[in-house]
């Protein structure tokens, strides 16, 4: 297991997850590890980002409080599948996912929108973004989270969440980007080479604080 910059766990072995990024890096030294995992960051922001458009359309568009908590949560559910299925077919969508991921945490979308619906609406719009909030909690983080872990479970024959999930998308945004395959496959010899170590010292080099979240 190891970390991104900001601590999200990717349930990946380190020599495993270290490879995919060290042929990146070998292709092109600008691509290092830290580049692709502030991507899989920003592929985790793109759930509540949508979320946050939902609930905005909603909010100045909807003629009652319904269409906010209902906004939010059709947002968070197409963010979530899109994430889920590697589906990047709104343009810039993944850009933006990292430029949001520099400068907020997780739980600021649903701050600054209860902030935004008291001003705009009134609090009643504010109570109606809260139960948007928690309504996404329950059906996209438990339900839908749920049945895409078991997707993939069967699949890879073990538990995978969204953070192994958009570490795999990140790399293949990075490989397209680079005109190399998409292949996710890591042969030991792959691993022998020890290119995967060097790319973790390199990593550890440059930010030394984000490897200790994982390596102690």
């Amino acid at each position: 297991m190891f970390k991104t910059p900001k601590g999200l766990k990717v349930r990946l072995d380190i020599p495993y997850g270290f490879a995919l990024l060290a042929r990146l890096w070998r292709k092109d030294p600008n691509t290092d590890a830290f580049k692709v995992l502030k991507t899989c960051e920003g592929l985790e922001c793109i759930r509540p980002f949508l979320g946050f458009i939902g609930g905005m359309v909603g909010l100045i568009l909807g003629p009652n409080i319904w269409y906010v908590p209902l906004g939010i949560v059709i947002g968070s559910i197409l963010g979530k599948i899109l994430m889920a299925f590697g589906l990047f077919i709104i343009p810039g969508l993944p850009s933006v996912g990292v430029l949001f991921s520099w400068g907020i945490g997780y739980g600021v979308f649903t701050l600054i929108g209860i902030a935004l619906a008291w001003i705009l609406r009134g609090w009643i719009f504010a109570v109606a973004w809260l139960g948007g909030f928690i309504a996404t909690y329950i059906v996209v983080l438990f339900f839908l989270e749920g049945m895409i872990m078991s997707y993939y479970s069967k699949r890879v024959g073990y538990p995978v969440t969204t953070q192994e999930i958009n570490f795999l998308n990140a790399y293949r945004l990075h490989a397209d980007r680079l005109g190399m395959p998409r292949n996710l496959d890591v042969p030991e010899e792959e691993i022998a080479a020890g290119y995967w170590e060097e790319c973790l010292q390199d990593y550890g080099a440059k930010y030394p604080e984000a490897v200790a979240r994982f390596m102690g």
